[in-house]
C-alpha cells in the first residue's frame, strides 16, 4: 500500500508519531482509520507518480446529467413550482453552489431534463430503417419504440406542462422544441407509410401526411393517459396493441 502511493507513507508515519504516546494498543485501529480516510480521499483526487494529490478531472456532462435525475426525483415529488435548487442538490449529494456551476437557474435544469428525454428518444427514431420485405413490421415497431421508458415519460409531462403553463417554457424555448419533435416523428412515420404506399402494401388512397400527424398525436394521447393514470404495465399495453390493430387494420389493403 505504501509502495504505490508514497504519499500515503508520509501521511501516516508522520500521523504515528502523535498517536504512539497517546495508545499503542490501539495502534492498528488508528492506521486502518488512516487508510480509510486517505483512500476515500483518492475517490476525488488523483495520485501523480510522486504521491502528489491533484483534483480529479470532473465529467462534466455526468455531473449536468447528475443533477438533472436528482431534479426529476424532486419535481415529480413536489412540482417545479415547490421545488429548489437545494433539495435537488441535496438529493444529488452536492453543494448547493455546484448546481450554480452549471445551471444558472432551477428552469434551466427543467429545460434540460426535458430536452434530453426527447433527444434521445428521437436519436432511437433515427436508427429505424424501413423494413422492405415487411412494410407492417416497420409501423409496429415504430409505435412501440414511441412508448419506450414510458414510466419516466410520465413523470417528464406533469413537468413539461406544469413548466410550459408557467409561461417560462416559451422563453427557453422549450415550446418550440417541443413542436420540432413532433413534426419530426411525423415526417419519419410519414416516410414508412409512403413507402409500404409504394410497396402496394397500403391502401391507394392513404393520406400518408395526415394520417402521420393524426398518429402521432394518438400516440401522445396515450402517453398523457398513462401521466395521468398511471395504469398497470400489462394493462397500458393492451391500449398499445390496440391503437397498432386500429392503425394497420386502417391502412392495409
Amino acid at each position: 500500500m505504501f509502495c504505490k502511493y508514497p504519499i500515503l507513507g508520509i501521511f501516516v508515519k508522520a500521523s504515528l508519531k502523535l498517536i504512539k504516546e497517546i495508545s499503542y494498543a490501539g495502534l492498528e485501529v488508528i492506521v486502518s482509520l488512516i487508510e480509510k480516510i486517505f483512500l476515500s480521499l483518492t475517490e476525488w483526487s488523483v495520485i501523480n507518480r510522486n504521491g502528489f494529490v491533484s483534483p480529479r478531472p470532473v465529467d462534466k456532462e455526468e455531473k449536468k446529467k447528475l443533477i438533472v435525475n436528482a431534479a426529476l426525483q424532486v419535481i415529480k415529488t413536489k412540482g417545479f413550482a415547490e421545488a429548489t435548487v437545494e433539495e435537488i442538490a441535496t438529493i444529488a449529494k452536492i453543494g448547493k453552489g455546484t448546481v450554480y456551476e452549471y445551471f444558472s437557474s432551477k428552469e434551466e435544469i427543467v429545460q434540460k431534463l426535458v430536452s434530453d428525454f426527447f433527444s434521445e428518444q428521437e436519436n432511437r427514431f433515427k436508427e429505424f430503417s424501413f423494413q422492405s420485405s415487411d412494410p407492417e413490421k416497420a409501423i409496429k415497431a415504430f409505435l412501440q419504440e414511441s412508448f419506450f421508458d414510458i414510466e419516466t415519460l410520465s413523470d417528464i409531462i406533469p413537468i413539461h406542462f406544469e413548466f410550459w403553463s408557467s409561461g417560462k417554457g416559451k422563453a427557453l424555448g422549450l415550446n418550440k422544441s417541443m413542436s420540432e419533435r413532433f413534426e419530426r416523428m411525423a415526417v419519419r412515420l410519414n416516410q414508412f407509410l409512403r413507402e409500404g404506399k409504394k410497396q402496394n402494401v397500403f391502401i391507394d388512397s392513404l393520406d400518408t401526411k395526415n394520417l402521420a400527424t393524426v398518429i402521432i398525436s394518438s400516440i401522445d394521447g396515450l402517453i398523457l393517459y398513462h401521466a395521468l393514470f398511471k395504469p398497470r404495465k400489462e394493462m397500458f399495453q393492451k391500449k398499445v396493441n390496440e391503437l397498432e390493430k386500429m392503425i394497420i387494420g386502417y391502412i392495409r389493403k
